[in-house]
């Protein structure tokens, strides 16, 4: 182990670990890292032993280069040297990890997203402009992608330099399976009988008191008491699916009941496929783990390497209460990426890990958009709400497949 005080020796860790041609990091007052040497890729189990020490000491983000052979943990400003030392002291072996100490405390960070979520900075208030907002450990610094004109952009980044960097993009939500009858699975594909939007089940859950079971799906696809119907592999419109009963604020999600659901969600790769998995419990999430994403119009696809467990998307997701996970795959030599992406009519599906059988679903959240992530890994990144702030705000559990 080694303890670095240097912005220089920093970012040069940083340049050589990770390839990247810039680093630029915001004076941490002290960094702690691993000797390792950083050639192999960690495995699973090593990602979440480190997601379990880094929690204990409540950091601001975490930072992986493209190949993952290099973690950068970014802690508060705010945060005693002992415990820095200690944190270090618990680097699982034969990870190459870079802690250091940030330029904000938490609640500066956290305050400086929601002023950005706020939209003030943006000229003209009557344009419904999209924004994802997180903190990126990489740079110490709030970043904001966003379709908000130039000028708002270069006003907001001048009023707090250093302090955020502004990634102008665009953002799609998705609103475009198929035989499936009551009591249904999540990852259905469904169609909004009002507005004829497609989108696609999310996961069933039941209230921790009644024990009622209701469905989810994303609530940019309908108002609240809207209809949705099964749609069928033809196009037709099927048997009612459920009706939205209520919408969850900032989670961009919402809550269907009456039509009858169960635990599992359809997994299968393709329009005929009756592959299915049965739910065994939720989980949480943190950067570097693999999920799979199940909707209606791209199907099942694994590997996507979870890139950010706090993630803000104006006007769906807020209070970072999302996550984002990127294509993944592996990178053509034009910046590309191999991995699959969702498409419209995904929105609402259902994200997930698997069990080393791969027939157990632990669901992390749910499929809300994406966006065209250019300024890190030149791909598209997916985002959604986290399972756990959902079943908070709608007093619920999930519903098991042991359930009966």
């Amino acid at each position: 182990m080694r303890i670095t005080t240097s912005r220089r020796r920093l970012a040069a860790v940083l340049v050589a670990a990770a390839a990247t041609a810039a680093v630029s990091l915001a004076s941490p007052a002290v960094s702690y890292a691993d000797d390792t040497d950083g050639t192999a890729t960690p495995s699973q189990d090593q990602f979440k032993a480190l997601y379990d020490v880094t929690q204990k000491y409540h950091p601001l983000g975490v930072y992986g280069n493209d190949d993952y052979t290099l973690t950068v943990v970014a802690l508060p400003a705010d945060t005693p040297p002992a415990d820095g030392s200690e944190m270090q002291s618990e680097f699982p072996a034969g990870m190459n990890v870079l802690g250091y100490i940030s330029q904000f405390t938490k609640d500066e960070e956290q305050q400086l997203e929601e002023e950005v979520m706020a939209k003030g900075w943006i000229a003209d208030s009557t344009v419904e402009y999209h924004i994802g907002v997180s903190y990126n450990a990489k740079d110490d610094v709030v970043e904001v992608a966003t379709d908000a004109p130039e000028s708002d952009t270069q006003a907001l980044a001048d009023a707090h330099p250093g302090k955020i960097e502004v990634q102008r993009t665009r953002f799609e939500t998705q609103e475009n399976r198929f035989n499936d009858g009551s009591p249904y699975n999540g990852g259905a594909s469904i169609v909004n009988s009002s507005s004829n939007a497609t989108c696609t089940a999310g996961v069933p859950i039941k209230h921790v008191f009644t024990g009622t079971r209701y469905m989810t799906t994303a609530a940019h696809c309908g108002r609240l008491g809207d209809v949705y119907q099964q749609k069928q592999s033809n196009g037709n419109a099927g048997a009612f699916f459920g009706r939205t009963i209520s919408e969850l604020r900032g989670l961009d999600t919402a809550v269907m009941n009456a039509g009858g659901y169960r635990g599992w969600i359809w997994a299968g790769g393709s329009s005929t496929s009756t592959t299915e998995k049965w739910i065994e419990g939720g989980t949480s999430v943190w950067r570097g783990m693999k999920v799979c994403v199940s909707g209606q119009t791209t199907f099942n696809h694994c590997g996507h390497p979870v890139s950010n467990t706090r993630f803000s998307a104006s006007p769906t997701i807020t209070g970072g209460n999302g996550f984002a996970y990127d294509q993944g795959g592996t990178r053509n030599s034009n910046g590309t990426w191999t991995g699959r992406t969702t498409d419209p009519g995904d929105s609402g599906a259902p994200v997930y890990a698997t069990d080393s059988s791969g027939s157990a679903a632990f669901i992390a959240g749910m499929h809300s958009g994406r966006f065209l992530n250019s300024r890190n890994c030149g791909c598209w990144t997916m985002f959604g709400p986290r399972l756990g702030p959902v079943l908070e705000s709608a007093n619920a559990d999930l519903v098991y497949a042991s359930d009966r």
